[in-house]
């Protein structure tokens, strides 16, 4: 359960960055909405695939068990934490607008194997993808300066976005699930019981069988 809730806050920082990142670029850093799209989908695929392929390499090298795959979990989320605060670096001013920026007046055992997969792909819709880009539309609505707002006061397009706000915000959530990510893996590893070894076959009893499918 621990690594499914973990699975869970991965799951939605992965899709908000998906959905928000090309947002994100193009009002940091003045960018048209082509490029910004293209250089999140640059920075998001191969980053995604080649952390799975060099992970998978780690993994078979050093012939980890379960419990040794947990832990470098834990290194591999202490590190993306720790990157978070490229945040805090990778943003720009807002330029100056008049009366907007500038102021003018102030683990299961085998026969539960597919009821535990089913449990973990409900957690990771019900509270990992689906709610991932919702929280960072919020995120990012909350750092509008100026909305266009029509004589009906019905509210349209964010005009002006607070970049610095927005790189708060959105820095804040992905460490936060950074954060529910670590201790549960941590939790993991010690809740982590290795299965028991199959019973192996006694010699006579495999012979019999043997002499049955003959």
């Amino acid at each position: 359960m621990s690594l499914i809730i973990a699975s869970t806050s991965e799951a939605l920082v992965a899709t908000g960055f998906a959905t928000f990142l090309p947002k994100f670029i193009e009002n940091q850093f003045g960018k048209t909405s082509s490029f910004s799209a293209v250089l999140g989908g640059l920075v998001l695929i191969p980053a995604a695939a080649l952390g799975q392929v060099i992970s998978g390499i780690l993994v078979s090298k050093y012939k980890m068990d379960c419990k040794n795959i947990i832990k470098f979990m834990i290194g591999t989320c202490s590190v993306a934490f720790l990157l978070n605060t490229v945040f805090l670096v990778a943003k720009c001013g807002n330029k100056p607008f008049a009366g907007v920026s500038e102021t003018y007046n102030g683990c299961v055992p085998d026969k539960q194997r597919s009821f535990a997969l089913g449990v973990q792909s409900v957690f990771l819709r019900l509270l990992g993808t689906v709610p991932g880009p919702i929280l960072f539309g919020v995120a990012i609505d909350n750092s509008c300066s100026l909305w266009d707002v029509d004589e009906c006061k019905t509210k349209g397009a964010c005009w002006v976005y607070d970049n610095e706000r927005m790189a708060y915000l959105l820095m804040s959530i992905s460490a936060a699930c950074k954060t529910i990510t670590i201790i549960f893996v941590v939790m993991a590893v010690f809740l982590y019981k290795p299965p028991r070894p199959r019973r192996a076959v006694p010699h006579k009893d495999s012979e019999m069988v043997s002499a049955i499918h003959a």
